[in-house]
């Protein structure tokens, strides 16, 4: 109850003096023009944390903008934890304080809350205040450089906070065989810091070991073995940027977990990120500012990516590297998410695609399929540069295209062996009333490459030992600039649903513009279809 009148008493203050500079206005009668009154006060912010010995400016908007009387008064609910002037407020002590800011009678808001914290100013007091820390503490480095002897290491869960341009410099020598920092406790929070290995110094910059919730916001790695390594860990990063660093910049074993926030709080890495790839390894959520990406699996079953520009991503990606994490990212997954594939392993269910959301396969992804099993089904969604691999021959189809598609850049291939191979596998089926584009894609081995009810366009492909693109005689597809290399037909252009061996002659079947609404550009095209008809070539 005391709070509450204190607040109430507070508000009151501030509100009369508002109201007495309004009325001081008006104190020469008729000689002073009416004003316009001011309407009200708009803080930037209405409620900020702080550390100790901290300072920010609130920016007050006076509305509306002809209100004659704009001068804004400043006041401090708790001087003593938050002092006010102008505007800038500076933290003093642990506490609350409520800022008043009011102009001609009407007043705003803003509480602050002071958290309390260690300010270290030197390499000595940095490793007493870590030694002697309790739960929750906040340890706080004053800017400049400081140069370690040795490693430093967080053992009880704080926030290790720096001013700007403070900067942690990794021992040289044998002195830095461990990482410059390492978190080895739950819930660790490292902020507005800059670390930097020494020449033949630290192994790693950052390292996070057996602990959950730590997080990383503002930090910036540079001149490690590795940025920062999560092993048996989880981290969530914002605004980390990572640069020079031998191995990478974010390196995860098994079970590592690191979590890229939102783009305003993106994350830089320009140079090798490798992750692990392995079964039941980590599910990675990632936004990037870079965009598509290459890999290379070693021996370890490790994926190393490479983040290039070749090819744009969406924000808020999720890297997989198994079936399980692959099911659980495509069922969670946002309207325009990103999904990238890496490494080898076995789809046991159809993964359902919709809503934007791209799945892109890194360099050396393979995802294998038995049996009738359908790979993808797709809604409005797109595949880019994966490899998907059909290991018998059983009927199925490996992508259903049920609503707009895009495959782009994938490889399809099959165990299909020749024109006497009874086994039906098709790369792509698509529904009618839908539009694919397919572009730039392999089909290797296969029953058939595409089986095309709908319209689009099939551009830029390679299609080997495959009997060839099917489209209905009543689709729109435009065929353009496909290599075609020992099949048994290219393009078949078909009349009805059923398909038959009699379409399978050994000839390259092609339709213009004349048959159907299909159009072959810039294709090899036999002087006849399969019931003889002559083709105006393109």
């Amino acid at each position: 109850m005391k709070c509450k009148r204190f607040f109430v008493i507070f508000c009151l203050a501030v509100l009369s003096l508002g109201i007495l500079a309004f009325a001081a206005c008006g104190s020469d009668g008729d000689a002073v023009p009416v004003d316009v009154s001011v309407s009200a006060v708009v803080l930037d912010q209405t409620a900020v944390t702080m550390s100790v010995g901290d300072q920010l400016t609130l920016k007050a908007n006076i509305e509306p903008a002809e209100a004659a009387d704009r001068q804004v008064q400043w006041v401090s609910s708790s001087p003593a934890v938050a002092a006010v002037s102008a505007g800038t407020v500076t933290a003093l002590s642990a506490g609350t304080a409520v800022i008043a800011a009011s102009a001609g009678g009407a007043v705003a808001f803003c509480t602050v809350t002071v958290e309390a914290g260690t300010l270290v100013a030197d390499v000595s007091a940095l490793r007493t205040a870590l030694r002697e820390a309790d739960t929750g503490d906040i340890i706080r480095l004053q800017a400049g450089e400081y140069s370690l002897d040795a490693p430093l290491s967080i053992d009880v869960p704080l926030t290790l906070q720096g001013e700007a341009g403070a900067l942690l410099v990794g021992p040289a020598g044998d002195a830095g065989k461990g990482a410059v920092l390492s978190i080895r406790a739950d819930g660790v929070t490292v902020r507005n810091l800059t670390i930097r290995g020494a020449e033949n110094g630290a192994k790693d910059g950052i390292s996070l070991a057996n602990c959950l919730q730590a997080r990383l916001e503002g930090v910036t790695v540079e001149n490690c073995l590795a940025g920062i390594r999560i092993e048996n860990a989880s981290a969530a990063l914002a605004g980390v940027t990572t640069r020079s660093n031998e191995e990478g910049g974010v390196c995860l074993t098994a079970e590592g977990e690191a979590i890229y926030l939102s783009a305003d709080e993106r994350c830089s890495f320009g140079e090798v990120l490798p992750i692990s790839a392995s079964s039941g390894a980590q599910n990675i959520a990632i936004d990037l500012p870079a965009a598509y990406h290459a890999a290379e699996l070693n021996a370890f079953g490790e994926a190393r990516l490479v983040w290039t520009t070749e090819q744009g991503m969406t924000d808020g990606a999720v890297l997989v590297g198994d079936y399980a994490s692959l099911s659980l990212a495509a069922a969670q997954a946002l309207p325009g998410q990103a999904i990238c594939v890496a490494g080898e392993f076995a789809l046991e269910a159809c993964i359902s695609l919709t809503d934007g959301v791209t799945v892109y396969g890194t360099r050396g992804n393979r995802l294998s399929v038995s049996g009738g099993l359908t790979a993808f089904s797709m809604r409005g969604a797109s595949l880019i540069g994966v490899c998907i691999a059909k290991t018998d021959n059983e009927d199925a189809s490996l992508v259903r295209v049920l609503g707009d598609a895009v495959i782009e850049g994938c490889t399809f291939t099959g165990v299909y062996d020749g024109l006497a191979d009874e086994g039906r596998t098709r790369a792509i089926e698509q529904s009618a009333g839908t539009s694919v584009s397919i572009k730039n894609s392999m089909f290797e081995n296969l029953r058939q490459a595409a089986y095309l009810q709908g319209d689009g366009s099939v551009v830029g492909n390679e299609v080997r030992g495959t009997r060839g693109f099917v489209a209905l005689l009543n689709t729109s597809i435009t065929f353009a600039e496909n290599l075609f290399e020992g099949n048994g037909a290219d393009i078949i252009i078909s009349s009805y649903t059923g398909v038959t061996g009699n379409l399978y002659e050994g000839q390259t079947v092609a339709l213009s513009a004349a048959n159907g609404g299909c159009y072959v550009i810039n294709q090899p095209a036999n002087e006849y279809c399969d019931d003889g008809k002559t083709l105006v070539k393109n």
